[in-house]
């Protein structure tokens, strides 16, 4: 039982761990309001989205997000969460616990953001790939604990324009040829055998390893890799010298884009025709 007589305003507000089954996980939100504590349920179902009131959200935080600025119960929005030791009166002491202990409760604070990745890319996604279009700057956040990627129109936006999950992913370094730029990798989904490409684009190329190095230990693992804490090198050196089909597809001018796993990662400069390509490329 959480004792908040002593302790804790209106609207004040603690999030514990209930009930955990095959596919789900049950959370219990406890609101401070005028007269009484009322509890709420939160699903987190196998497809990494928390059901509230019949609503998907994408993290916990998304909740909490909400409903501080939307009424929850009796005209009471969220305020501040239960982050201290409470005492009633009496001999007996109650511990909340703190944002450290997860394994037990989940404290909304900004002691969260710890174990995450964030900061400003930008994007294409599309269908086909390689993705063309207009880059979009958005402010991202990789989850380690839930292996998620969102992104968000600002630092300060509440609401997630978008939601990966990395363990349906595939992460990819991308040869500058493609765009015409450094600092470019790139992030495939496969959902229900259907294909979508996300390319990032990062300030620096060193700052795209990084986010890349990031984003690989979360993707999707092959069988060979998930069974060994073996870390496997692997490269592909690949050598284009001559295009048969360019000399009668009937253009003046031709390219050679390079895919890998259906993922275009690199791209011959323009030549005329007949031409020889003298290009290679090296993917890790």
């Amino acid at each position: 039982m959480w004792y908040c007589h002593t302790r804790g305003p209106v609207g004040s507000f603690l999030v514990r761990l209930s009930s955990v089954e095959k596919s789900e996980r049950h959370y219990s939100l406890s609101v401070k309001t005028r007269d009484k504590v009322q509890r709420f349920r939160i699903t987190r179902y196998d497809t990494g989205y928390y059901i509230f009131g019949g609503r998907p959200f994408s993290s916990m935080d998304d909740v909490v997000d909400r409903y501080r600025s939307e009424v929850i119960i009796d005209g009471i929005t969220l305020g501040a969460p239960i982050i201290q030791t409470v005492r009633p009166v009496g001999r007996q002491a109650m511990t909340v616990t703190s944002p450290r202990d997860r394994t037990n409760s989940i404290i909304l604070t900004q002691a969260h953001r710890q174990g995450e990745k964030t900061g400003l890319l930008l994007l294409r996604k599309g269908k086909k790939s390689p993705v063309y279009g207009k880059w979009k700057e958005f402010y991202f956040v990789i989850k380690y604990g839930e292996q998620k990627l969102l992104y968000y129109e600002r630092e300060d936006s509440h609401k997630a324009k978008g939601l990966l999950d990395l363990r349906q992913c595939r992460a990819f370094a991308v040869d500058p040829t493609l765009y015409g730029r450094n600092g470019v990798f790139m992030v495939m989904l496969k959902y229900l055998n259907e294909l979508s490409f996300y390319y990032f684009a990062a300030q620096t190329e060193e700052l795209a390893q990084e986010w890349l190095r990031v984003m690989k230990r979360h993707t999707l693992k092959t069988p060979d890799t998930a069974k060994t804490e073996v870390q496997q090198i692997r490269s592909l050196s690949l050598s284009i010298r001559d295009s048969k089909l360019a000399k009668s597809s009937g253009h003046s001018s031709v390219y050679c884009l390079v895919f890998l796993d259906g993922a275009a990662l690199a791209k011959t400069i323009l030549m005329q025709v007949p031409c020889i390509f003298d290009e290679s490329y090296l993917f890790q």
